[in-house]
């Protein structure tokens, strides 16, 4: 099932099997995902470069060394790509390292069910969204504030000189920055419950 956040989201698999990576480079791009492939901690670091992508999976172990690098490149350079870590030899402390470094997920290999790697891939992506969407709404409310205060002190100073005029002036505008915090705040709610 495909979705506005999801149809034609970019996705870079990274996995120096080959067998597995065309296998997921298939079924993802089947799932309505544009998938790009990588086989080595260097093309990935390439392609994250080069083709943007909005959610990594990153095989842990690969050979020229470990996927994590893959990940905390991403935290530094493209925060706001969604990393999902696959490996083949999972231990408890690499299941942390990844999630303290900012994974979203972890998978074992060999994966059994690719319905679930897609699904996580979905929710990866609605995380990024929401992310995206709540950066925005921040903007907006940051930005009618900067008015609300500079249109208060326009108002103050209006009133030193008691230019009523002035001062009814600038309240119509603070009432004005004030409606569009209050439309910001209530489209932020409405959306965080969807």
């Amino acid at each position: 099932m495909s979705g506005p956040v999801t149809l034609g989201a970019r996705v870079l698999f990274v996995d120096d099997e080959e067998a597995i990576r065309r296998l997921f480079e298939t079924f993802l791009s089947n799932e309505g995902f544009d998938v790009r492939g990588a086989s080595t901690l260097v093309d990935a670091l390439d392609a994250l470069e080069s083709s943007w992508p909005e959610v990594v999976i990153v095989d842990k172990n690969l050979p020229d060394g470990s996927g994590l690098k893959v990940l905390n490149a991403c935290r530094e350079d493209h925060p706001d790509v969604e990393v999902i870590v696959l490996t083949g030899y999972p231990t408890l402390e690499s299941a942390i390292d990844a999630l303290r470094f900012g994974a979203f997920d972890y998978i074992i290999k060999p994966v059994l069910d690719l319905d679930l790697v897609s699904e996580k891939v979905r929710r990866a992506l609605e995380r990024r969204h929401l992310r995206n969407q709540s950066h925005a709404m921040a903007s907006q409310l940051s930005d009618a504030l900067r008015v609300l205060e500079s249109t208060i002190n326009d108002a103050r100073s209006a009133l030193s000189g008691s230019n009523l005029d002035d001062v009814e002036r600038h309240l119509d505008t603070a009432a004005r920055a004030v409606e569009k915090a209050r439309q910001a705040e209530q489209s932020a709610r409405g959306d965080s419950v969807k």
